[in-house]
């Protein structure tokens, strides 16, 4: 029997998601939890930008591979009024596949058809540098009756965390290069000096050293030497610059 109502969505396990190793054990919690509430498929397009400013995605869904994948471009003299929705509101958005098609020749939600898929919900997540369009599908005549309830929401915002923590966890970020007197004021920092301190050792201005901290904590993308020396340590990069 299919049901519309998440209201006890939020003790299934939600918070499971965000320890999943790798992608087979999320989309297997990720099935659990959905079990019973009348959505067959999901799709979830995680876009991430990184600090040049260039969008990377990746496809999280039980969709059929070749089906899924035609979220992930752009169709070319195509416009998407999903996407187009979720840009401009916050407010989820219940749809059928007739009406998509209706709306022009649009191969992915053709596809959707060939599949069974009959009707979609779908809204935003969205991060710092993140944002996730979430898709449920269901492939009976039964609609969406309406849209996504709150502990929906929830579900989709621990899956766009878990998504993009597997994602980090393959594409690492790279070290940032960084110059003789960053390392220096970093290396000093992470070691407890002052700012002060650090000035005295390296014979520079106070002022000279906040630059410099300024320009690391920019280029690990975080918001204070704290979180620099942080992501520092992990890259291994803590260490004296020899002369």
């Amino acid at each position: 029997m299919h049901c519309d109502s998440f209201l006890m969505l939020s003790g299934s396990g939600l918070p499971e998601l965000l320890t999943a190793q790798d992608w087979d054990e999320l989309l297997g919690r990720t099935r659990s939890i959905l079990a019973g509430t009348g959505i067959d498929d999901f799709l979830l397009r995680l876009n991430i930008t990184d600090p040049e400013g260039c969008v990377r995605s990746h496809l999280f869904s039980t969709l059929p591979d070749d089906v899924s994948r035609l979220f992930d471009r752009r169709l070319q003299g195509q416009e998407d009024s999903v996407n187009h929705h979720l840009a401009c509101s916050g407010l989820p958005l219940a749809w059928t596949v007739g009406q998509m098609c209706e709306h022009g020749v649009n191969p992915a939600y053709q596809a959707l058809g060939r599949i069974g898929i009959q009707h979609g919900a779908s809204f935003a997540v969205r991060g710092a540098l993140t944002v996730s369009r979430l898709d449920f599908y269901r492939r009976d005549a039964t609609p969406l009756s309406r849209p996504p309830t709150a502990d929906l929401l929830l579900l989709g915002s621990y899956l766009h965390e878990a998504v993009h923590a597997l994602w980090k966890k393959e594409n690492p970020d790279p070290a940032p290069t960084l110059t003789r007197r960053e390392r220096e004021c970093l290396y000093w920092s992470a070691g407890g000096k002052t700012s002060k301190e650090t000035a005295m050792i390296l014979g520079i201005s106070q002022h000279t050293v906040y630059f410099h901290l300024k320009n690391v904590a920019s280029k690990f993308n975080v918001y204070s030497t704290r979180h620099a020396i942080t992501r520092a340590s992990r890259l291994g990069m803590l260490t004296p610059q020899l002369p």
